[in-house]
């Protein structure tokens, strides 16, 4: 099923949303945030610290936790929330109480454990909705419209499960990627997370301030705690305004907190690792193949030697929704991405990534292999006569690339500049 295929029947712009009723503490957050940095660093540390205690009084020893995704790729499904009892991502008072998705991901690690991919959805992304039962027991009617109402529809007040699996279930039927297991965080838990790391560098090209998210950072190097790291990471009201760019901000904020965190030797800081440990605990709620810290463990381990820069993160491609320019549809070019997950292979050439590095590029078609050459003839060449004019500077010979014309000296040198300054504040 594709949203492209139910494009102009007849349905509602928006999802229809369902009757609010009491409060309910919602526990999610910026998921991604959470669980990348968690399940690739802390899961692991914790798990071989507390192996070590138990190698004291058993006599034991060099065990390491088993990774039973062994041998396949796995697809996690990372999913978050843009409220917290009727306030929105931005922070501010909406009066509307419920269960919103916010931050909707696929994480795909590879089957060799080398690389890892992450794929957002833009929450203002049309689909198709299958029927899914709600908290009440009831059921939810098929139908057309935002990708993060799967959640609210389904989980209403207090369900989470039940957002969980109508989440689940609409990623599957729109992507064809299995999901494996899923993570939720808390939105306090994050923060913790941050602050537990001593707090996160971030260069900005230009001063950014913002009432609704409690944001006042200035241009340069920037010290974010965890309450700031949180604010920038759901801006909404600078730029575009879009959900495409919040969604960058995320990546690159996720790459920085990844260096952060891979820097920092946890195990000889025990303080710092069982404070962070214990907010990613606190804050994330998992699937039942990430219930136990062996499973965990064992996963984490599998990938605790990954290099930063196989850590890609891409948006799905996306168009305008034809009905609702304010909104988006799959584009051709998403289901290459979900072909690449579903069969484990390389993301599509001429998708734009952004690795753990912070690097951003295009992924390029492979270089064509070179075939030996042919042997030459014994026989030498004729010399060019000395009567043949020699090339115009205005030709250029079949093998030569036309150049470009570059950017100013002055504008190159505070580019690079700029370039440096970063890399000196950013881990």
């Amino acid at each position: 099923m594709t949203n492209r295929h139910a494009l102009y029947r007849d349905h509602p712009t928006h999802a229809s949303k369902l009757p609010r009723g009491r409060s309910w503490p919602t526990r999610i957050g910026i998921a991604i945030l959470a669980f990348a940095v968690f399940l690739v660093t802390a899961g692991i540390l914790f798990y071989q610290d507390l192996n070590n205690s138990l190698n004291v009084a058993g006599g034991r020893g060099g065990f390491l936790p088993y990774d039973h995704y062994a041998g396949r790729a796995v697809n996690v499904l990372v999913l978050g929330s843009d409220t917290r009892s009727g306030k929105s991502g931005e922070g501010e008072d909406t009066g509307v109480e419920g269960m919103r998705s916010d931050t909707m991901m696929i994480a795909h690690i590879a089957k060799d454990r080398k690389s890892v991919s992450v794929i957002s959805i833009p929450r203002d992304t049309m689909v198709d909705l299958p029927s899914c039962k709600t908290e009440g027991g009831g059921e939810t009617e098929e139908s057309f419209g935002q990708v993060n109402s799967a959640f609210s529809e389904a989980a209403g007040n207090s369900d989470t499960v039940a957002g969980i699996e109508c989440a689940k279930k609409t990623v599957e039927a729109n992507t064809g990627v299995r999901i494996d297991e899923y993570v939720l965080a808390d939105f306090n838990g994050f923060s913790s997370m941050v602050d537990s790391l001593g707090g996160l560098k971030l260069w900005l090209d230009e001063d950014i301030s913002d009432e609704q998210a409690h944001i006042d950072l200035k241009k340069g190097c920037n010290h974010l705690n965890g309450k700031a790291s949180v604010g920038y990471a759901r801006l909404r009201y600078i730029g575009d305004g879009s959900d495409l760019s919040r969604i960058q901000r995320q990546q690159r904020l996720l790459g920085i907190m990844i260096r952060t965190a891979l820097k920092k030797n946890l195990l000889t800081d025990l303080s710092s690792l069982y404070g962070f440990t214990k907010a990613g605990l606190s804050s994330l709620t998992v699937s039942s193949g990430f219930s136990s810290l062996a499973a965990l463990g064992g996963f984490g381990n599998s990938l605790r030697s990954i290099d930063p820069a196989n850590v890609r993160f891409a948006t799905a491609p996306n168009e305008p929704y034809p009905l609702d320019p304010d909104r988006v549809i799959f584009s051709d070019q998403a289901q290459q991405v979900w072909e690449a997950l579903i069969k484990d292979t390389d993301l599509p050439t001429g998708l734009s990534v952004r690795d753990g590095n912070s690097k951003t590029y295009v992924i390029q078609p492979p270089a064509p292999k070179q075939t030996p050459k042919k042997e030459e003839s014994a026989k030498p060449e004729p010399a060019p006569s000395s009567s043949e004019p020699e090339p115009t500077e205005s030709e250029s010979t079949p093998s030569e690339t036309p150049t470009t014309e570059t950017s100013s000296p002055v504008g190159a040198a505070v580019e690079d500049s700029n370039k440096a300054a970063q890399e000196k504040c950013e881990p």
